[in-house]
């Protein structure tokens, strides 16, 4: 009798204890994927951290001084035989994307990028004058052809001090390339730029 009501005590008690882990289990996975929906939601906003721009307006892929295209030092760029639009001489080795869209063109060598905004602008940016005789040295692609891409999101990294020294200026043309599309191309800022502050106005033909 004395082991009946022993074993009849174990019993209650292992499914007490049974019962009061798996009702702790089950809270403490509530909790957890609560944490979980908090920090992906918490990532997901954090991507976006740059304002997004009105339609018409392309914002500055880079951070350092805007100037006129006809201030690049070379002829192609400064008639704008590619395309009207602005450049940067970067203070900062870094091209993040100015808006949504897609890498339409990524060259081998690293030192331009193309890209396809939703609107249809097709962006030509081009780090450097005569960098393609670099090979790509100097300059890493965080993105690929084909790439759906966010404002802010990095697009290349170079090293500004390195391409200097090899003898190539940096300003950077950032070019509307398909400005036959639209009535006006103007520049909207000379002098210190951050990224993503607007820097060229479209208005549609």
């Amino acid at each position: 009798m004395l082991n009946f009501l022993i074993g009849t005590a174990i019993s209650a008690a292992a499914g007490f204890i049974f019962t009061y882990i798996m009702s702790n289990m089950k809270k403490f996975n509530k909790e957890l994927e609560k944490r979980e929906a908090v920090a992906e939601e918490k990532a997901d906003t954090s991507v976006d951290i740059f304002p997004i721009t009105e339609k018409g307006v392309i914002c500055s892929p880079l951070t350092g001084k805007a100037i006129p295209m006809s201030e690049v030092p070379d002829d192609t760029f400064a008639a704008e035989v590619l395309g009207k639009g602005m450049a940067v001489i970067p203070s900062e080795g870094k091209v993040v994307a100015p808006c949504y869209g897609v890498i339409s063109a990524l060259f081998d060598t690293k030192h331009a990028i193309g890209i396809t905004t939703k609107d249809g602008v097709e962006l030509l940016i081009h780090v450097g004058v005569n960098t393609v005789e670099l090979n790509g040295k100097y300059y890493e692609a965080h993105v690929a052809q084909g790439d759906q891409i966010k404002p802010g999101q990095v697009l290349l990294t170079f090293d500004i001090q390195k391409i200097q020294e090899a003898g190539y200026p940096v300003a950077t043309p950032v070019i509307i390339a398909n400005t036959h599309d639209y009535k006006k191309v103007e520049g909207l800022k000379n002098g210190e730029i951050h990224c993503m502050e607007p820097l060229i106005k479209l208005e549609e033909a």
